[in-house]
């Protein structure tokens, strides 16, 4: 499933993170892993982002 959602929080010491999902699905884990993947190292909070969730 893809949707879109909105960084609600970050941490980069934890390296890891949630997004709102906009669908009502509640939040999803944002991982370091996947962001340096996308080529960013940090998303700030408010970001719009779209997410595959699997």
């Amino acid at each position: 499933m893809t949707t879109t959602g909105t960084v609600t929080w970050f941490d980069l010491t934890k390296q890891f993170g949630f997004v709102a999902l906009s669908n009502g699905y509640g939040d999803a884990f944002l991982h370091m892993a996947v962001l340096k993947e996308a080529g960013y190292v940090w998303l700030p909070r408010g970001t719009m982002v779209r997410v595959r969730i699997e």
